[in-house]
């Protein structure tokens, strides 16, 4: 059985009921647990914490605490190891529009073996993965 990385983009489209993918994240979100292994770094966490600073706060801090809690998800932490790679990443696709957080979910979905992501963010496509929300 397979593993799926979830992106910011996939967590704000689930919490978001004016976004367009909201309706497709909600149906899609089931299927989340068919995984062997759901994946998130602790940059994403960072995101999704940044992007609900004034709108479901309190919501938001449960799902954050959820990911941390729970066995189902393993949240990935950026050590020095990961944040230099993601650096290098960074810098080498300077002709790309790419996060450092994209790179770092990158590094992470590379290491991991990870082709799926949870996401609308066609970052993930020019980096040669797949991407649920479109």
């Amino acid at each position: 059985m397979k593993s799926v990385f979830i992106d910011t983009s996939f967590v704000i489209a689930m919490f978001t009921p004016e976004d367009k993918h909201h309706k497709q994240a909600v149906e899609i979100v089931r299927d989340l647990f068919d995984y062997q292994k759901i994946l998130i770094t602790d940059a994403v966490l960072y995101e999704i914490g940044n992007a609900f600073t004034k709108l479901n706060k309190k919501i938001i801090a449960e799902f954050i605490q959820d990911c941390c809690n729970t066995d189902q998800i393993d949240v990935v932490k950026t050590d020095d190891l990961l944040f230099s790679r993601a650096l290098e990443r960074y810098a080498t696709y300077l002709d790309k529009d790419w996060s450092l957080t994209d790179c770092i979910s990158f590094e992470v979905m590379k290491e991991y073996g990870i082709d799926i992501a949870y996401s609308s963010d066609h970052h993930f496509e020019q980096a040669g993965f797949q991407y649920m929300l479109r």
